[in-house]
């Protein structure tokens, strides 16, 4: 609610949105035609069959749904949802997989094993057989992101995400919880909900443990951790 008032968001009708989704689906086909560009030329060279695409971003953006811009100080998943298309040799063509993958932390251990490198032992894990169509049978069931806010000043959080339902840690805020199969836009925060009460405790026990394995430095020991380990949110 802060974030519409901070960027003059307030009040905008569909519009005032017009010009900018217009804009965003714009440049979404000028990126498509670069893509097509770049794949006919490694075509014309001979090389396409020894290639591997890798076709990802960073982040998403909201392009005016909840009537924001942009993506700092929140996780709904119309930003950490991100595309991730892969093709080349010994990759399923076509195929559509719904594990949960890590952009950040999976994309460096699978590229090495396409290309057979030997690397330093990563955070993240190799996805490879993923592409060729054989989930491990211990792979991964939730998934964290985190975002660290910009602009106006730096706010933390943290998320943990399975299929159906998203808790985002707020440190010095209030904590979200999304119901993704009832709610999937992400509209209706049940953090407060008394039927809720376990599922969160869980999940923040659940998050403490995946942060604490991957190293986060707002887990290590001290107040921030009570919020999560003693449930100790307002």
């Amino acid at each position: 609610k802060q974030q519409l008032l901070n960027w003059g968001l307030d009040g905008m009708t569909w519009k005032d949105w017009l010009p900018c989704v217009r804009h965003y689906y714009g440049m979404v086909s000028q990126i498509d035609d670069s893509i097509g560009a770049l794949l006919r030329a490694i075509e014309e060279s001979g090389a396409l069959d020894d290639t591997v695409v890798l076709y990802t971003s960073d982040h998403g953006d909201t392009c005016g749904s909840r009537g924001m811009i942009d993506k700092h100080y929140i996780l709904y998943d119309d930003v950490v949802k991100v595309p991730l298309i892969v093709a080349g040799p010994g990759i399923r063509p076509g195929a559509v997989e719904d594990a949960f993958v890590s952009i950040g932390l999976d994309l460096p251990p699978t590229i090495d094993e396409l290309f057979g490198v030997c690397s330093p032992q990563a955070q993240g894990r190799s996805f490879a057989p993923l592409l060729r169509g054989e989930r491990p049978e211990d792979w991964r069931t939730e998934i964290t992101a985190s975002s660290n806010g910009q602009q106006f000043g730096f706010f933390n959080q943290r998320m943990l995400r399975d299929n159906a339902y998203k808790y985002i840690w707020n440190m010095t805020d209030i904590d979200e919880l999304y119901d993704l199969v009832n709610d999937p836009e992400e509209k209706r925060n049940l953090i407060y909900a008394p039927e809720q009460c376990e599922r969160v405790k869980e999940m923040r026990f659940r998050l403490h443990a995946l942060l604490k394995e991957q190293g986060d430095l707002f887990v290590k020991g001290g107040w921030l951790d009570r919020q999560l380990l003693e449930n100790r949110k307002q």
